[in-house]
């Protein structure tokens, strides 16, 4: 026998409502504005720049400065000025050494070079 309850009848999907705009507060000035966070310190950017550029020495010693400063007044840039500080004295021991290096070349290639050794001479003519 043939089955002779009716057929189930799809579900229409029922429309859905628009999407409700978000509710608008009572007082269109209370929305808080962006805050920008603090700013950041000009020795810090001239601190990198002097490292990065090769004066080193000027690098660090504004990158020391600028570190306290941000310490004290609550700027931004400390990491700024921390990689200025160590940039500067990276390049500082980076002169230095390369200075040794010259004086050494200098001193013993030069006075091999000048006759200056430590050599006897040989003043048998």
């Amino acid at each position: 026998m043939a089955d002779t309850t009716p057929a189930a009848s799809p579900e229409v999907p029922q429309p859905t409502p628009a999407a409700a705009e978000p509710p608008t507060p009572a007082n269109p000035s209370a929305q808080q504005p962006y805050t920008p966070g603090p700013a950041t310190n000009a020795l810090a950017i001239i601190s990198l720049v002097l490292s990065v550029i090769g004066i080193s020495i000027a690098g660090a010693i504004t990158g020391h400065i600028a570190l306290k400063q941000i310490k004290e007044r609550g700027e931004g840039g400390y990491g700024i000025a921390l990689a200025g500080t160590i940039v500067g004295w990276v390049g500082c021991a980076f002169w230095i050494i390369s200075w040794i290096f010259v004086l050494i070349w200098v001193l013993v290639l030069g006075g091999t070079l000048w006759g200056l050794s430590s050599m006897p001479y040989d003043y048998s003519y």
